[in-house]
């Protein structure tokens, strides 16, 4: 089996059909034919998505997206202070939120570690913090923009001006 390699500076688009996941209540997975090797830290977004055959009413709640099973370390999740008990609360990295029919995008960004994705899980729910699923009788469509990043250099100054002969 070919492994896709994400070369650094390259974006690859990750096409998600609703039809074509296992669905397990809230949880879509996709087995993708080859699988992405990442080799550096990658940055990975909605680039878009689409929600078709949504009934008369099902679209006045925000939906969440939530990507499961990905390495990053580029969320800190907060403490449920609420007092009640949500065990949906952390779970998964909110890569989209908003309404059906939102004029303009999301700006969410993830830094995915270096890592072989042979699986995409995303969780869809109504709301912000519940696990209400969404209607079975509405379809999504999920465009996933994935770009290796290069690593960041830093440097000080001009380095020019260092003095060797001190």
């Amino acid at each position: 089996m070919a492994t896709r390699f994400v070369k650094p500076n390259i974006t690859k688009y990750i096409q998600l059909y609703s039809k074509y996941a296992l669905i397990d209540g809230t949880n879509y997975t996709w087995e993708l034919e080859r699988p992405i090797d990442i080799n550096e830290n990658a940055l990975i977004q909605v680039a878009d998505r689409v929600f078709g055959s949504v009934p008369t009413g099902e679209d006045v709640e925000p939906y969440t997206i939530r990507m499961l099973n990905a390495s990053t370390q580029s969320v800190v999740n907060t403490e449920n202070t609420s007092g009640t008990e949500q065990h949906m609360y952390n779970y998964g990295k909110i890569i989209d939120i908003g309404h059906v029919k939102r004029a303009i995008p999301n700006k969410i960004i993830l830094e995915i570690q270096p890592q072989n994705m042979n699986r995409i899980s995303l969780r869809v729910n109504k709301g912000i913090t519940g696990d209400t699923p969404i209607n079975s009788a509405i379809e999504f469509f999920i465009s996933l923009k994935i770009t290796e990043k290069e690593p960041s250099y830093i440097e000080f100054g001009s380095l020019n001006n260092i003095n060797i002969h001190q």
